[in-house]
């Protein structure tokens, strides 16, 4: 199986917009069906989702049952398409490794009379597959490895939403009271990193002035679409710690964060006049590192100063 290459996080545009528009209209989808709860909630709008944005013609979703035989069943289904036997050596193969397998791949070729295209598992956070994905037809313009690789990420971040409660869960014990969204957040992109090397950035904002709770709230009010922000604390009375706000800027590198940061004190300027680095300060670190979650614990309830290493300021800006 080929791996996802760093390389990806480059391509203009694609990938990066794709997995945004996935996540916030899962988000939207999840509000408006607060009771879907059987099989693979948003089966049939993820699989639509896949049809358009990677040129398939038929395809089909299944939940997954492993014991005490392979056994399918589908779920959602797009086009003409003909369920595959539950021993098909493509389906088995892609269930028992835990990843996508194509016709490209080399043991799969010499299965002949193979209906399918490309098999991707949904895999559970104990490595279990639990859902599988199918595709019947596709142009063959469409059959390139990076839109066959641009299909199992789309079906990670899937499989990843679905897993986000138990995410959360796993990385709660290094900091018990954050928000649920944003641990479960956070742990997704910190295993987007981690299986893929799609980077993703952490920014703590906070401001050392006499209208700090106001300009908190500008600051939250500027994230823009695919970024997710939080207030904290949530209690505007508690003394825990200082307030401040916390940003995940997802599938964005040092480079990319530095823009981002630009982009947030530009419009503070313009809302607030010209502040001073002393002001409005920004803490960023990547995703995906060991005990990270904990590390932004730390940011938060702890004294920043003090963090020489994850520290990057926010430049100030040149006088006119």
């Amino acid at each position: 199986h080929d791996e996802l290459e760093y390389e990806m996080v480059d391509r203009p545009g694609t990938l990066r917009e794709s997995l945004i528009e996935l996540r916030v209209l899962m988000d939207r989808h999840a509000r408006e069906n607060p009771l879907e709860e059987l099989g693979l909630p948003g089966a049939q709008f993820m699989l639509d989702f896949l049809v358009q944005h990677c040129r398939i013609e038929s395809a089909a979703m299944y939940s997954v049952r492993m014991e005490p035989t392979i056994e399918l069943t589908r779920v959602a289904v797009t086009g003409r398409m003909r369920d595959p036997a539950n021993d098909d050596p493509m389906v088995v193969r892609a269930l028992e490794s835990g990843y996508q397998v194509h016709l490209q791949d080399a043991l799969i070729e010499t299965a002949p009379g193979n209906q399918l295209i490309a098999a991707t598992p949904l895999i559970s956070s104990e490595r279990q597959p639990f859902g599988l994905v199918a595709i019947g037809s596709m142009p063959f313009t469409a059959l390139t490895t990076d839109n066959l690789q641009t299909i199992a990420v789309l079906v990670e971040s899937y499989a990843d939403y679905l897993r986000l409660s138990l995410n959360a869960s796993e990385i709660l014990s290094q900091w018990p009271d954050a928000p649920l969204g944003l641990a479960g957040e956070f742990a997704w992109l910190s295993r987007l990193f981690n299986e893929f090397g799609l980077a993703s950035r952490c920014v703590v904002w906070r401001v050392q002035h006499a209208r700090e709770q106001e300009m908190l709230d500008e600051v939250l009010q500027l994230h823009s679409r695919g970024e997710t922000a939080w207030r904290l604390p949530v209690d505007r009375k508690s003394k825990n710690h200082k307030p401040c706000v916390i940003a995940l800027v997802p599938f964005s590198d040092a480079a990319g964060v530095r823009i981002y940061k630009q982009r947030i004190v530009d419009n503070m300027d313009c809302s607030f006049g010209d502040m001073g680095a002393d002001q409005l300060k920004a803490f960023d670190f990547a995703l995906g590192r060991e005990n990270s979650f904990a590390r932004l614990r730390w940011l938060v309830e702890g004294d920043p100063k003090d963090d020489l290493l994850g520290r990057l300021s926010v430049s100030q800006k040149a006088k006119k």
